[in-house]
């Protein structure tokens, strides 16, 4: 189907790599707020408005986050659109809107998504819909249009409230630093393990690194300090994540669940999760 969408207003998109790792987590992620929902269908209609989306812009949105940034807006932000709306036919845009309905409830199964008007409109018209798409890849293959290149130190948003590598002693969420990258993320870990902090928030990730040795964080009174706190008045720990969990299963009357997963060496990891419920 996703050939047929690239033909617009008698012209064609654009072509563009979809391999890159911000592309694909704005499109595997369907962004379902029925947590008690299984994946069906729907989710892979969530992924073809995100797949239209970069056909017709370019680049899938949130390409200029780094992929871990752009997992913590998904769910955060409205359904995403085309940057030039103006630019494209009420057709195209209605079926992008219709795609990627938060509530999947509400968002249209395949069937549906084949009356739409945008789609019926290709109807007897799909050989020379190929031939057009073939002609045009070859042609963006031979003008090197097809690979982009990307800086391997990612900057994960804009803004004078930033973290800057000075910051190093004071971040508690690695998810304000300027930069993410895998060394930058080493760096602050490993100057945080050796002043005793073993946990760091990434967004909504808890990192914990085992101190091998007894620590006075798990008493009655540190219990208490994260009671009803906001996440920020505290230094990071897992009693804020379980604090979190319960106020939004008593707010939301909503079992809750965390998963988890550990990382004891090469050979060996773990991937489990812990529920709570009314």
């Amino acid at each position: 189907m996703a050939d047929r969408m690239l033909l617009e207003e008698g012209r064609l998109a654009d072509l563009c790599p979809v391999s890159t790792a911000a592309a694909r987590t704005s499109r595997v992620i369907a962004c379902e707020q029925q947590l008690d929902s299984t994946y069906d269908a729907r989710c892979d209609v969530w992924s073809l408005g995100i797949t239209a989306i970069e056909l017709g812009d370019g680049d899938p949105p949130l390409s200029d986050l780094h992929p871990m940034r752009a997992l913590f807006k998904i769910p955060r932000n409205p359904p995403p659109t085309l940057h030039q709306t103006e630019l494209w036919s009420d057709d195209f845009n209605d079926f992008i809107c219709k795609c990627l309905i938060k509530d999947f409830e509400l968002r249209p199964n395949v069937l549906d998504l084949l009356q739409h008007v945008f789609i019926k409109q290709t109807v007897g018209r799909e050989k020379i819909l190929q031939k057009q798409l073939i002609e045009l890849i070859d042609l963006n293959q031979q003008i090197g249009l097809i690979e982009k290149t990307r800086h391997e130190r990612i900057h994960t948003k804009k803004g004078s409230h930033m973290k800057t590598q000075a910051d190093t002693d004071e971040v508690d969420d690695l998810a304000t630093l300027e930069v993410l990258d895998e060394n930058t993320v080493t760096e602050h870990l490993q100057s945080r393990y050796t002043r005793d902090q073993i946990y760091t928030y990434v967004g909504d990730i808890l990192i914990a690194v085992n101190p091998f040795h007894k620590m006075e964080i798990y008493s009655p009174q540190q219990t208490k300090m994260y009671i009803g706190a906001k996440r920020t008045a505290n230094p990071p720990h897992i009693f804020a994540v379980a604090d979190i969990a319960y106020q939004s299963m008593v707010s939301y009357n909503t079992d809750q669940v965390q998963p988890i997963s550990t990382k004891e060496n090469k050979c060996h990891s773990w991937i489990g999760c812990c529920a709570i419920g009314s």
